[in-house]
Formats: structure tokens, C-alpha cells, sequence
């Protein structure tokens, strides 16, 4: 065994070469770096891999390369802000105007108002989101209006929609949103239209193409590229149908609708949000009329066509209620009870860990037929 000891090395004029390497501990103490489009063949411990056709960097360590850098779950989509707006309230918190509530969603503290949208008393609205700007429409008329979502305040017009449209379901990549299906008035036109926006510029809605099937009163989600529609209702003559169909668009590409899978159920008055990679939808069996409130959750893959699966259950039976998340959390607000009561209840899932809903906050005042959306608070 031989035993060097050195305290210095030094070379007054350039730097100290070992021509032959030098390993401490019987590893080479220089790492190679690769800049290639695949992973290098003979690579050793320590080696750095900058992956140039996904531009992500590897490190070669027990056997195999693992990325490094942080991940983020944030969305485009949303944020920790949540934004609530109901039409339909209980009697005694009737306003003029649809008052907005905004809370965190990752904290345990009851909403505040944030602001009225502009017009007067309407039914079912919807919105959908930017991490900085919020859209919501007002039913039975063809407005959008719009908020900083950072800045509590009254809304402001954004647009016109194509049609004066009751029931369409909202879906955002962040940076358009799009609106399918509805009906125009009680029993009347059901479509499969599917509108659209660019969130950042006020504007009139364009179309964007056709849903697989008419109804509304549906769930939508968003994501990186696809937005999905879940379930809906539409009434033909005296008879109501009632779908269990998922559809997606790529929100960024004009055109209609595809086929994604089924729902376990016949739905309608769900409401749905997703964070990444994961969309999950609140269920609500349908009656004669329009729907029996369930407490059942289920969930799909949003890149990855197929029917949905259980999740979990909501704390009770819920329908006709709005949902929004952070891209860790979904919250779902609001609705009616299975006894067709208004409720002020915010409770809330983790989107990647499947299981029963837990209670969050309160909304100032109990609503149904709730739009919800979710941004920053700066």
C-alpha cells in the first residue's frame, strides 16, 4: 500500500495537467459532458448529458441518467386565487349585480368579495382563466366580462359571445378559452357550437368548430394543449338525454371536437379542473327534470384518451357547482344539496393523490349554478 501526502500543488505558470486522470475513492474525479438529441452510449458516474432536443439536463448516477432542475405545478390555467360568482343565491344575499368571491385556495380562510360582474341578475354563469385574467359570461344574454384576478374589483365588458347561449361549458390552456354547447332559452336550440377567445385581448368570440353532440350544462377542463368537455343534457320534445361522453379539442388549433372516452355515468351539472397532466370531473346523476346530486369524483389522463376513472367522493352529495384549481388542488364551490339547497361550501382534492374531498372554506353567501376560475394574487 503506498501513501502519498501532498499539501500543495502548484504551478506558477498555467494550469496542473494530469495527462493520465486521477480518481479519488476509485472514481474518476472529471465528469464528461455530452450535448447530443439521444443519451450517450458508454456514459460513467458523474457525466452530464444536456439533452438537446428537449432541451433538459441529465446527470448519470446508479446506472441511469436523471433530469435535473426544479419542477413547477404551475398551470397556465390558474393559481392559489380563487374567484367564485353565482346569479342564483339564497334569499337573503339576492343582489343586483352576481357579486365574485375570491379566497386561497391553500389556506382555511372563509371569501371576501372580490367585486360584481357588470350587468344585472342572469343564470349559469361560466368563466374560464389565464393565470392573470378571468372571463365569465352571463347566461340569457351574449356578454363576456373580464377581471385582473390579482386585483379585487367590479368586471369590466370583454366581448360579445357568438350566441346568446345558456349552459356552455368552459375549457382554457391559458391562452384561449373556448365555450361548447348550450342551449338558447328553456327547451329551446340545443347546439354543439364551440366558441372562442383569446383571454389577453377583449374581444368578440370566434368559432372554433363543433362538439361530437349538442347539450351543455356539462363540465369542462383545461390543460397544456386539449381542453375537455364532460357530460352535458339536451331535451328533445318532452324527453331529456342525458350524455356520459368526454370530447377534447387542442385548444390552440381550431376544428371539432374528438371522441376522448366515457364517463361511468350519465352526467350533467358536473363541474371539472385539472392541474398538468390530470382532469377530474364531479358527477351528478340525472332525474326526469334535471339532476340528482352524487358525490362521486372521477378522473382521466388528459393526454391519454380513455374512460374516466373513481377518484373519490365529495363530503355529500353535490350538482350544479364550479370547480378550479392551482395545479396541486382542485377546489369545487358551491352548488346545490340533494335537497336542492344553495350551498357556501369550498372543499378541495390533490389532483395525483385520488381519495375523498376535504372541506377548505366558506363562500360569503350560498349559489348555485356557480362559474369558478383560479389565477395569481400577484
Amino acid at each position: 500500500m503506498s501513501t502519498i501526502k501532498v499539501d500543495t500543488i502548484r504551478n506558477y505558470d498555467s494550469a496542473v495537467d494530469f495527462s493520465q486522470g486521477m480518481k479519488v475513492g476509485g472514481l474518476d474525479i472529471v465528469q464528461n459532458y455530452t450535448e447530443s438529441g439521444s443519451e450517450p452510449s458508454s456514459p460513467s458516474n458523474g457525466d452530464y448529458w444536456w439533452d438537446s432536443s428537449n432541451n433538459k439536463l441529465y446527470r448519470y448516477m446508479d446506472g441511469g441518467f436523471k433530469e435535473l432542475g426544479t419542477t413547477s405545478n404551475a398551470i397556465a390555467w390558474g393559481g392559489n386565487r380563487g374567484l367564485a360568482v353565482s346569479s342564483r343565491h339564497d334569499s337573503s344575499n339576492s343582489l343586483s349585480a352576481p357579486q365574485i368571491d375570491y379566497f386561497d385556495m391553500t389556506v382555511a380562510s372563509n371569501a371576501a368579495d372580490f367585486g360584481d360582474l357588470s350587468g344585472t341578475y342572469q343564470s349559469n354563469d361560466r368563466a374560464f382563466s389565464s393565470s392573470a385574467r378571468g372571463i365569465f359570461t352571463r347566461d340569457e344574454n351574449d356578454d363576456m366580462d373580464y377581471v385582473t384576478i390579482s386585483t379585487p374589483g367590479n368586471a369590466t365588458d370583454f366581448g360579445d359571445l357568438r350566441n346568446s347561449d345558456r349552459g356552455m361549458i368552459p375549457t382554457s390552456d391559458g391562452t384561449y378559452g373556448a365555450f361548447a354547447g348550450g342551449n338558447k332559452g328553456t327547451n329551446a336550440t340545443w347546439t354543439n357550437e364551440i366558441s372562442y377567445v383569446t383571454i389577453a385581448t377583449p374581444g368578440n368570440a370566434t368559432d372554433f368548430g363543433d362538439r361530437t353532440s349538442i347539450g351543455g350544462y356539462g363540465g369542462g377542463a383545461g390543460g397544456t394543449t386539449r381542453g375537455l368537455f364532460f357530460g352535458g343534457r339536451y331535451i328533445s320534445g318532452n324527453t331529456q338525454y342525458v350524455l356520459n361522453i368526454i370530447d377534447y379539442i387542442t385548444i390552440a388549433n381550431p376544428g371539432n371536437a374528438t371522441d376522448f372516452g366515457d364517463l361511468s355515468a350519465n352526467s350533467a351539472y358536473g363541474a371539472a379542473a385539472s392541474d398538468k397532466t390530470r382532469a377530474v370531473h364531479s358527477l351528478s346523476s340525472p332525474d326526469a327534470s334535471d339532476g340528482n346530486a352524487t358525490n362521486a369524483i372521477e378522473y382521466v389522463t388528459v393526454d391519454t384518451t380513455g374512460n374516466a376513472t373513481d377518484f373519490g367522493d365529495l363530503t355529500k352529495a353535490k350538482l350544479d357547482l364550479g370547480a378550479c384549481g392551482n395545479g396541486t388542488r382542485v377546489v369545487f364551490c358551491g352548488g346545490d344539496d340533494a335537497s336542492s339547497n344553495p350551498l357556501n361550501e369550498v372543499e378541495y382534492i390533490t389532483v395525483q393523490t385520488t381519495g375523498n374531498a376535504y372541506d377548505l372554506l366558506d363562500l360569503s353567501y350560498a349559489g348555485e349554478a356557480m362559474a369558478c376560475c383560479a389565477g395569481n394574487a400577484s
